[in-house]
């Protein structure tokens, strides 16, 4: 074959696939065509009918992800098609497998071995999870169907939701594979920050820092809920993009620099489409470069200076947040997008000072008081004091660099403003919602889980051996009480989790035995209430945050699924018993209470033999007595 043909049969495609993907994509928005593509399957692919509006709204997932990769790959074959080429090359006229083991040789040693320890660590601590597929409230709809880019996920502005589960694993919430996907990616992120911050190239040093970064407390929230937005993957979106923003840098075509540009703004948009809580992760991890750049050198160098060297970054960064403002703002326009939501609820400009006032307040209670489950006060006290020593180590070496000694103090008050500014920037996401969410931890694990790491690279960057080993001691302790958080947290969910799955038992063990219950025929459901969560009673300590304890697994809005899995398997998949809710179907839930006077006279909350009662074809539960006692005032549940 001669050499130039792959190049120009790859050019020829790569231009043709992302116009053709586009239109496709473009077309199955009309829903007519969506229409007529369901007949077509119907009559001559699967000979049935299909469910019609499950299908169009999985053709308009398709359309989404349809979009987002031909813009992607119309980026590449604009700006990369000589490096395609090469690649194309490679694959038509050399030894594939000679490549790929080159290629991996070629990635140095200290990637490679830093990011398996700290793979392997996760690996370790999480087996359990892993290995009994644990799984969090927010999972249930995924065990049995598919992740959909829901109207729900839109409508807080999560426009990207599921999209990387889309393209790898269909969607799937899969044993095992879920879990190793997600710990890839992380480990990954951890390699690629320590690199990003400029740690001594030691492997060591990274697989302490990456082994902190992945192993910190602020993971169980995470790993509390793993199917829907593979969370995990996020930082590793987030850093990519800033690797790519260095990479325009070192471009001297001006397409290209732009191309690596757009790369990076599209990498830090889908991880802001996803959750826009990583705008906390952007801010500190920006600014924590500028901490290490300025505490690095023998010279400190001017603010304006190094704000320079990043400006590609920085335009990568402001295009992101424009995309992101613009479908936040398209979804308001359209009406898809609900109030309340921290993700969508925007402060508003008049308390932005007394918000700005509770952030410098909350920021240093952070350092003193972490109030959440499974985060042990010796955690927060042993990063504070590490703090303490990194801003000493940093302001000794700054204070013995080459500059006149009259602007020493002035370098030192820099340092100390831009290092306050990497905690306060930790909270970025809670300075521009309406909604209170300091001390939820699954929002500080995009947030100050990196300040923390950001200390531990303070001190490695000091040029004396007794402040790196003062964080080398400090970092092995801190991996081994974060350790010993995630595993008490496992044990405590299991037991929780057996606890609960007893409870339906006992639930449904009762409905069965209800006078008037007949195994054949169709119910509707009222249920007041959620059972109880049973991780408190496996917990041993006082904390604040609700969710990774006080929220039952088998959560109210969850419930059909649940009890799909867990209770009345048949009944469900027959569809036998069919739950209706106050907020959806509010006209059929009142005409049923209307009807059921007298017996909520005499109805009591579970467990009581009275909290559960038969009439027509109601099924009624009452499992919470503030929800009975406001249905019996003529009231709507508080919650569904």
């Amino acid at each position: 074959m001669n050499r130039a043909t792959p190049r120009v049969f790859v050019a020829i495609i790569l231009f043709i696939v992302p116009v053709v993907g586009f239109l496709v994509s473009i077309s199955l928005f009309i829903p007519g065509v969506r229409e007529m593509i369901i007949g077509f399957g119907e009559i001559h692919i699967v000979h049935r009918a299909l469910t019609h509006p499950a299908w169009h709204e999985r053709m308009i997932e398709w359309a989404y992800a349809g979009l987002v990769f031909s813009l992607l790959l119309a980026v590449v074959v604009t700006v990369f098609m000589k490096d395609v080429c090469k690649i194309a090359d490679c694959f038509f006229n050399k030894d594939l497998v000679y490549s790929i083991r080159r290629l991996w040789t070629d990635i140095p040693m200290l990637y490679t071995k830093s990011f398996c320890a700290v793979f392997f660590g996760l690996n370790i601590v999480f087996a359990l999870h892993t290995a009994i597929f644990m799984i969090g409230n927010h999972d249930w709809e995924l065990l049995f169907s598919r992740s959909p880019l829901v109207v729900g996920e839109l409508a807080i502005g999560r426009y990207f939701y599921n999209i990387f589960s889309l393209v790898l694993m269909n969607g799937r919430f899969l044993p095992v594979l879920t879990n190793l996907v997600n710990f890839i990616f992380f480990a990954l992120a951890a390699v690629m920050l320590c690199s990003y911050w400029r740690l001594p190239k030691s492997i060591l040093i990274y697989s302490v820092t990456g082994l902190l970064f992945v192993l910190q407390p602020y993971i169980i929230a995470r790993m509390y809920g793993m199917g829907g937005g593979y969370y995990m993957t996020l930082p590793f979106f987030v850093l990519a993009g800033f690797f790519l923003g260095d990479k325009a840098v070192k471009q001297d075509s001006r397409t290209r620099r732009l191309g690596f540009v757009l790369l990076a703004a599209l990498s830090f948009w889908f991880a802001l489409g996803t959750y826009a809580v990583v705008v906390s992760t952007i801010a500190v991890v920006f600014i924590g470069r500028f901490v290490i750049e300025y505490t690095s050198e023998e010279k400190p160098p001017r603010i304006l200076k190094m704000a320079a060297a990043h400006i590609w970054t920085i335009l990568a960064i402001v295009l992101a947040l424009c995309f992101h403002v613009v479908v936040v703002a398209h979804l308001g326009k359209t009406g898809k997008l609900s109030t309340g939501s921290y993700m969508t609820e925007t402060i508003g400009l008049r308390d932005i000072p007394s918000r700005l006032i509770e952030i410098v307040r909350v920021s240093f209670r952070y350092l003193f008081e972490y109030k959440v489950p499974f985060f042990p006060r010796s955690f927060t006290l042993l990063f504070t004091a590490l703090f303490a020593v990194s801003l000493l180590a940093a302001g000794l070496k700054i204070f013995r660099s080459k500059i006149p000694a009259k602007t020493r103090f002035l370098n030192i008050a820099v340092f100390l403003i831009l290092f306050y500014a990497a905690l306060f920037f930790s909270f970025t996401s809670s300075l521009i919602t309406n909604t209170d969410i300091f001390f939820w931890a699954r929002v500080d694990f995009f947030g100050i889980a990196y300040f923390h790491i950001l200390i531990v690279a303070v001190l490695f960057q000091s040029n004396i051996n007794f402040h790196r080993n003062v964080s080398l001691l400090f970092c092995f302790i801190l991996i081994y009480i974060s350790a010993i958080s995630d595993f008490y947290a496992m044990k405590v969910w299991k037991l929780g989790f057996d606890a609960e799955k007893m409870e339906w038992n006992r639930l449904i063990a009762r409905i069965e035995t209800t006078a008037g219950y007949q195994d054949d025929k169709d119910y509707r459901l009222i249920i007041l209430g959620a059972t109880r969560a049973y991780r408190p009673y496996f917990y041993d300590g006082k904390y604040h945050q609700e969710d990774l304890l006080d929220w039952p697994y088998m959560a109210s809005w969850g419930s059909q699924p649940v009890r799909l899995f867990y209770a009345y398997t048949a009944h469900s998949r027959d569809g036998l018993w069919r739950q209706v809710v106050h907020s959806k179907e509010p006209e059929e839930f009142n005409e049923i209470i209307d009807k059921m006077t007298d017996e909520l006279e005499g109805a009591e909350a579970w467990p009581s033999l009275q909290s559960i009662f038969i009439k027509d074809d109601v099924i009624f539960i009452a499992l919470d007595r503030t929800e009975l006692e406001r249905v019996k005032q003529g009231l709507p549940p508080s919650t569904d």
